[in-house]
């Protein structure tokens, strides 16, 4: 009779702690992040050092003070600000081949703005990135569009690449109405600061 009991109660122990570890399972699957939000890795400018510089290439003035009021947000409120990235302005037009980010605005026809590698490294690196601003399109649109397109192209710029979770990496946002509020991800964060 003791012998029944004791394996009755080793065999509901067992029932009770497979229950438990599948309810963790279940838990972390449904809180995990998608797997489309590990998009970071391609190790874009500055090589993983601590200060990153940027300075606008704009000859149209009022266009370099248009765009400098959203650069400015994201590079010192977010960038620099939310995470340890540090982050620098050079004077516009007195950018160097050692400046890891050079923008401006440009008549990009059907797009809202890109990214692109100026310089690769032997090791496959992208060390300093080239941000243009679609004028036309752009100006159109309330302050949100501006802080998510920036925080988007500056993104890729630091190694995120399109991707659909919410933060200002989405890439199928409508320019009108961008997800969120154009601003950093958790996620994102994590990131940047485990890379710079």
């Amino acid at each position: 009779m003791s012998d029944s009991k004791h394996q009755h109660g080793w065999r509901r122990g067992r029932l009770v702690a497979a229950w438990a570890t599948l309810m963790t399972m279940v838990a972390l699957l449904f809180t995990a992040q998608p797997a489309e939000a590990d998009w970071f890795g391609l190790l874009k400018v500055d090589e993983g050092g601590q200060n990153v510089t940027f300075a606008s290439d704009e000859d149209n003035l009022d266009h370099r003070l248009y765009w400098n009021h959203f650069v400015h947000f994201e590079q010192y409120d977010q960038y620099g600000a939310r995470t340890d990235l540090s982050v620098s302005e050079l004077t516009s037009g007195a950018w160097t081949n050692n400046t890891d980010i050079v923008w401006f605005a440009a008549s990009l026809p059907g797009i809202n703005g890109d990214e692109s590698c100026r310089v690769v490294l032997s090791s496959g690196v992208c060390d300093r990135a080239r941000i243009r601003f679609d004028e036309t399109m752009t100006r159109a649109v309330p302050d949100r569009m501006g802080w998510f397109l920036v925080c988007h192209e500056f993104g890729h710029a630091y190694g995120f690449e399109d991707y659909g979770n919410g933060d200002c990496m989405a890439g199928s946002a409508n320019p009108q109405s961008p997800p969120a509020d154009g601003t950093l991800s958790g996620h994102m964060i994590d990131h940047i600061n485990a890379y710079y």
